[in-house]
Order: C-alpha cells, then sequence, then structure tokens
C-alpha cells in the first residue's frame, strides 16, 4: 500500500516522521520552510499514515509501520530547518516538552542553548529533569556557566551526584576564589556524599563578597551544616546569623543549631 504513496507525499511524511505529532495549524506554521508540506492531508482517509495522539490538540504522529519503511524506502530528507521552525510552534504553544524533543534533533546548538534559557526553570519545576539532562548530554556548553550550573542541578535532581559535580567542575576556575554560586553547589555535593572535608574545603575557598543574596545565603546556610557534623558548634551558630538573604533559612537554621 505505501508503495502506491505519491512521492511528494513520501517526501512530506519524511519531513515530518521526527516530530512528536502535527496538526493542521503546526503544518500551515511549517508550510514556508517546506513547501512539499502541502501534500500532507490530515483528514480521515489518512488513518494508515498517521496514529492519533490523544493528548495533543488534533494532534497525529506518523505511524511507525510508515516510519519504519521511510527508513528503507523513502526519500532522504533534511529535516533540521522544519525541526528548528516546529520548536518556536511548540513553545508558543506551551507544549515544552515537544519542543525540547525537537531542539534537541535539529543540529541548531544555539537555539537549544538559548531555549534551555529561555524555559528551563519552568520545565524543570514541571519534574522534567531527565529530559533537560538527556538534551544537555547533546551539547556543548563548556563555555556557558549558567547552563553547567542548570545542568548540574537536573543531575542533583536524578540522584546523580556524581554526574552533577562533573558538570560543576566544568566551572570551577583554575585558582583564586570561587564564585559562590558555584562554590555552594560543588560544596553540596561533597556534603550529600558524605564527605564533609571537601565540602569545606569549597566552602572555604569562595568568595562571599560578590554573591547575589540568595547565593551568599546559601552558601553560609551549607557551610554551617558542614562545621555543625564536625561538631563546631560555635562556628555553625555564627554562620547562620549570615543566611538570612533567603527568606526563613536563616530562622530555620538557628532553631536546629540553637540545640
Amino acid at each position: 500500500m505505501l508503495a502506491r504513496v505519491p512521492r511528494e507525499t513520501l517526501e512530506a511524511l519524511a519531513l515530518v516522521s521526527p516530530l512528536p505529532w502535527v496538526n493542521p495549524e503546526l503544518i500551515s506554521h511549517l508550510r514556508p520552510t517546506a513547501p512539499v508540506l502541502e501534500a500532507i492531508d490530515l483528514g480521515p482517509g489518512t488513518s494508515h499514515l498517521f496514529a492519533e495522539v490523544p493528548d495533543a490538540p488534533q494532534g497525529r504522529a506518523v505511524a511507525p509501520v510508515v516510519r519504519a519503511f521511510l527508513r528503507v524506502h523513502g526519500p532522504t530528507a533534511s529535516s533540521g530547518p522544519v525541526l528548528s521552525r516546529a520548536a518556536e510552534w511548540y513553545e508558543a504553544e506551551g507544549h515544552l516538552a515537544e519542543a525540547m524533543l525537537c531542539h534537541g534533533t535539529s543540529g541548531d546548538t544555539s537555539a537549544a542553548i538559548s531555549f534551555l534559557h529561555r524555559r528551563g526553570e519552568e520545565m524543570m519545576a514541571r519534574g522534567m529533569a531527565r529530559q533537560i539532562d538527556e538534551l544537555v548530554e547533546r551539547l556543548d556548553y563548556g563555555g556557558d556557566p549558567e547552563l553547567a550550573l542548570f545542568a548540574g542541578e537536573a543531575k542533583q535532581l536524578l540522584g546523580d551526584w556524581d554526574g552533577a559535580l562533573a558538570r560543576y567542575r566544568r566551572v570551577l576556575p583554575a585558582s583564586g576564589p570561587i564564585p559562590a554560586r558555584i562554590a555552594w553547589r560543588v560544596g553540596l555535593g561533597h556534603y550529600l556524599r558524605g564527605d564533609v572535608g571537601a565540602a569545606l574545603a569549597v566552602y572555604e575557598a569562595a568568595d562571599p563578597e560578590t554573591a547575589s543574596p540568595a547565593d551568599g545565603a546559601a552558601l553560609c546556610a551549607w557551610k554551617a551544616s558542614a562545621h555543625w557534623l564536625r561538631g563546631d558548634a560555635r562556628t555553625a551558630r555564627g554562620l547562620t546569623f549570615d543566611s538570612s538573604g533567603v527568606d526563613g533559612l536563616g530562622t530555620e537554621l538557628r532553631s536546629r543549631f540553637r540545640r
């Protein structure tokens, strides 16, 4: 049956087969990039080509059997531009998981990094740490300290402290003071792995002078916790009074270390 499908339809299917799903609005958005998509018909007579996607508005995905056929017999298609344009539409419509998937396979690294900067925190809050981690693994972000920290947080949420530390180390300065926003995260990684000595060494090398209130408070708070575990209650109590930059954090720690 598929062998009798017109070639222009096969070309259009090859272009959209990497997409999570399509609907009439998305196809219309993509046509300026790929006019051959005029051959796409999402009507009821194409159920042999598409599978319904229940959670997507009027969504249909290229059927698995069609994907398999296209891999062997279909025309070679460069889907990068289509994936990039689809990512824009998915993001604008609030379908962030689909947008992230497209960015991960479009080959446009700069667009993927920009997307993570824009929507990463929102996606993390939605419980999408694993998808973020998978996308980050495909990217070269060594020159982007903010993304390296964000990538480390994704590893933390997945319980992979060794992986988190490896990502944080990518932005550790070779010498001199460690920025507080990096230091408290690296130190926390050591702390939660039970290496309090390594955590304190990082905290002591931190530069609190240039820290934001939140980063400075987090540094003081975790440093206090490390001293407390070492049995140095006096130092721990003193540090808690410097951790008030995060609402309620200093109060909570002072209560804990008062005992």
